[in-house]
């Protein structure tokens, strides 16, 4: 690498970033001081050199933060493009017929939306829905009464300077509740991340987004997977609060909620 006089050149363009064991002396000729990471330059001319993080905002201000930003942008471009690509060949044939037996029919998304819709909205009183709600947002599915002592528990409590006259004693557990607050994000997930949004990605061309539509669908992409184990998850949490032992269990204790 060659070394550069600060005052007479002008940087042209950040082609690299290194980041290496041993340190290699700055390419600015008025610092020299060993670096182990930074970026390759190219200067007008054709000079290529190596300059160490901070010496070059420190050197050359401005300039080089306006470098250093568009070699970020433009690397961060690459990789948004080659994780888009690489999706777009992940998505089957299998995975479209996965995404589908999860969104139609009896038991499935679509399905346990309005299941779990219609008691929180209709079958449910309001007092319950609101009370539902409430724990789940809490994430608090525990169910507890209060119960009176008998005579000898009240000797003990006495003893122990504590209640002495009710005790807490749960009584259940309300199975699936989480649904209650992630029912709506099911449905989400597979009529539009899943849905429009994948019907979307899977005709892009990736070299043809802007910066900011790139940045978008490389989030789309890397969450893809995930949201599809989430849709799952959350489908089976509906079918257990759903099941009808815990419909009773909840009616039957509405006065715990």
């Amino acid at each position: 690498m060659e070394t550069i006089n600060a005052d007479k050149v002008k940087l042209k363009s950040i082609i690299g970033r290194y980041h290496i064991e041993t340190k290699e002396p700055c390419g600015i000729s008025s610092c020299r001081t060993p670096h182990s990471k930074g970026y390759l330059v190219v200067c007008e001319g054709g000079v290529e050199t190596n300059i160490g993080n901070k010496c070059g905002q420190r050197i050359f201000g401005v300039e080089f933060k306006e470098l250093e930003t568009t070699f970020k942008k433009d690397t961060n471009a690459q990789r948004f493009r080659e994780n888009i690509d690489k999706k777009q060949n992940e998505i089957t044939k299998r995975v479209i017929e996965e995404i589908s037996k999860l969104r139609d029919g009896e038991g499935k998304a679509e399905y346990l939306y309005e299941r779990v819709n219609s008691y929180l909205t209709r079958l449910f009183d309001e007092k319950i829905s609101s009370a539902l709600i409430q724990r789940a947002k809490r994430k608090d599915p525990f169910l507890y009464e209060e119960i009176l002592l008998t005579s000898k528990e009240r000797e003990v409590a006495q003893e122990l300077g504590g209640n002495t006259s009710t005790k807490r004693e749960m009584v259940g557990v309300i199975q699936g509740l989480s649904a209650v607050a992630e029912y709506k994000t099911m449905r989400r997930y597979v009529l539009h991340d899943l849905g429009q949004d994948l019907e979307a990605f899977k005709s892009l061309k990736s070299e043809l987004l802007s910066y900011e539509e790139l940045r978008k669908w490389n989030r789309w992409a890397s969450q893809f997977e995930k949201k599809i184990n989430e849709t799952k998850r959350i489908m089976s949490e509906c079918n257990r609060f759903l099941g009808r032992s815990n419909i009773d269990f909840v009616r039957e204790n509405k006065v715990l909620l």
